[in-house]
């Protein structure tokens, strides 16, 4: 019973050095040895199992059928193949580190040949099969193995690892004196005098017992030995993170990644340089709820939701700002992308953004000295023109009298050019009060939306109207004159390009919402997406990202545009 458990553990040492030497072979290793691990995988396997079919014989009755084919399996088939592939190791290892003894790889052939050999002219095949497969492969791979070993250590600069090769190398030599030199009595020297009884009578044990030790020994080496392997692999690791983080530094623009959760993943050096904050300060943070302006947050992160479940596809390109550890908002062009995991699962996105804060000044300055401008010219149409045409029609109509007083024919003509001049009065009037058409009482944005209306109707003969429910008041002067010149882009959009013969204006609240929309009946304007790069459809956006609106639209071939505009009211009171 006793030598049976030596057997387990015998075989058990064997089989897990060769599951180690399977499962860590590599070859983008700096040590040679790791190239030829899956040899000592197969090794330990084979040499395992045949150490346990030996302890399934001890079981077995010695001429019984099942104690023979136990021995078929061990002596001549797993025992010999097993110190083959232990000498093939050797000698290749060997090989690596002595290029100039390369014709050394005949080696394990021309000794496997041998033992087949022998064995087909024996007579007692299964107790010379064992006893040749140790002196033919096990010694010679013992010891070659041992020696391939040592001159790995050079290679290996951590001194514990160095003392596990040459301990393994030790280990590994002692185990072929115990396994290839003592073997059963065969009759024939050195079989006859250094056998299992010699071990037995000199040392009051089996040699399993030693062999065992050795095969316990060797495993736990080489356990230590594969950690230098898990070290490079977790070194390689690091050096592709710091690359990667290297690479993203040096990037002149934002990078962070955010989970399904929204917090903070990944953020590069300049990420961190808008924001204000050390990279430890923003990795896991929330970032809707620490690095989005509070008027924002829902709105955005209500669309993060949606994206990150697949409700919405993405939006490659987006603008908005994002709050600055002073409290300044930084205004950011963001890119986006989703991540996905290996079941194209969405895990987050990434995202790169650029800082145009310093455009966007630009942008509004410029916004603000054109807006000017339009009102300036509104009110020198109104008032120096207006006058002028006035002062005119009177002394037309003047002519016009004296002219008919005559009887001369004139009068007429002069009739029409009172007409036309009327006319330039109307047309004057209608370009006055779209260059400047809201007033300051709370009801401007209707009236100018409505004045819109029958302005673009009257100018280019088309139906234009103007749809309003209930009342819409507005007492922030500045949203009021940005969604209004967003419908009068929109407008100007659809009559120059949709070939439309009909727009129409829906003004409406929902709740805190204000919801402006223009809707065409045109062919729709091909190629516009919510991130296209036209003129009309930037100055638009861009209007809405000045007081916090939401800005998208809405295209189908053949069936029109819709431009809607989502405006938080509550915000600007």
């Amino acid at each position: 019973m006793i030598l049976e458990i030596i057997y387990f553990i015998y075989g058990l040492s064997f089989f897990m050095l060769g599951l180690l030497g399977l499962l860590y072979m590599r070859g983008d290793s700096r040590l040679l040895l790791s190239k030829r691990l899956w040899l000592i995988g197969l090794f330990g396997i084979l040499h395992g199992i045949n150490e346990w079919i030996d302890m399934i014989s001890l079981s077995s009755e010695s001429n019984s059928l099942k104690g023979l084919q136990c021995l078929i399996i061990s002596d001549l088939v797993l025992l010999p193949l097993s110190f083959f592939f232990l000498l093939e190791f050797g000698v290749r290892l060997f090989i690596d580190s002595k290029k100039k003894y390369s014709a050394l790889k005949m080696l394990p052939l021309t000794l496997f040949a041998v033992f087949v050999t022998i064995i087909g002219l024996s007579g007692n095949r299964f107790l010379i099969a064992d006893v040749m497969a140790r002196y033919l492969l096990a010694l010679p791979a013992t010891a070659l193995t041992s020696y391939a070993l040592l001159l790995q250590t050079p290679e290996i600069k951590d001194l514990r690892a160095a003392f596990n090769f040459k301990s393994a190398a030790l280990i590994l030599f002692l185990y072929g004196i115990f396994s290839g030199l003592i073997v059963p009595d065969a009759g024939f020297f050195p079989a006859r005098v250094l056998n299992y009884s010699f071990i037995v009578d000199t040392f009051g044990i089996p040699v399993q017992v030693f062999r065992t030790l050795c095969a316990v020994g060797l495993a736990y080496n080489l356990t230590r030995i594969v950690r230098i392997f898990m070290r490079e692999t977790e070194q390689a690791i690091l050096r592709e993170r710091d690359r990667a983080q290297n690479y993203l530094d040096i990037a002149g623009t934002i990078i962070v990644a955010l989970n399904t959760e929204g917090e903070v993943t990944l953020i590069n050096k300049k990420g961190c340089e808008v924001l204000g904050y050390g990279e430890d300060e923003i990795i896991g943070k929330n970032w809707f709820g620490h690095f989005l302006p509070e008027r924002i947050r829902d709105s955005v992160k209500k669309t993060f939701d949606l994206l990150v479940v697949g409700t919405v596809q993405p939006v490659e390109y987006f603008e908005n700002p994002v709050l600055s550890r002073n409290g300044e908002e930084r205004f950011i062009a963001w890119h986006n992308t989703l991540l996905r995991n290996q079941e194209n699962q969405i895990t987050g996105t990434l995202s790169s953004g650029e800082n145009i804060t310093e455009r966007k000044k630009l942008e509004k300055a410029l916004l603000e000295i054109e807006d000017r401008e339009r009102q300036h010219i509104g009110y020198e149409l109104h008032d120096s023109l207006g006058q002028l045409l006035t002062g005119i029609s009177f002394k037309n109509r003047s002519l016009q009298k004296e002219l008919k007083k005559r009887l001369v024919p004139e009068a007429e003509e002069a009739a029409d050019i009172g007409a036309l001049i009327n006319e330039a009065k109307i047309q004057a009037k209608m370009l006055a009060q779209g260059l400047s058409p809201i007033g300051t009482e709370g009801s401007g944005l209707m009236s100018a939306l409505e004045s819109l209306a029958t302005n673009t109707q009257g100018l280019f003969k088309i139906q234009c109207t103007f749809t309003c429910n209930e009342p819409v008041l507005l007492r922030n002067e500045k949203v009021t004159f940005q969604l209004y010149r967003i419908a009068q882009e929109a407008v100007s959009n659809a009559v120059r390009h949709s070939q439309c013969n009909n727009i129409t204006l829906f003004l409406r609240r929902e709740e805190n919402s204000v919801i402006l929309k223009i809707r065409d009946n045109g062919i729709g304007i091909s190629g516009i997406s919510p991130d296209s790069n036209g003129m009309g459809l930037k100055i638009m956006r861009y209007r809405a990202s000045m007081i916090g609106a939401t800005f998208s639209t809405e295209v189908e071939e053949g069936n029109g545009t819709v431009v809607t505009c989502d405006f938080t009211d509550d915000i600007h009171e």
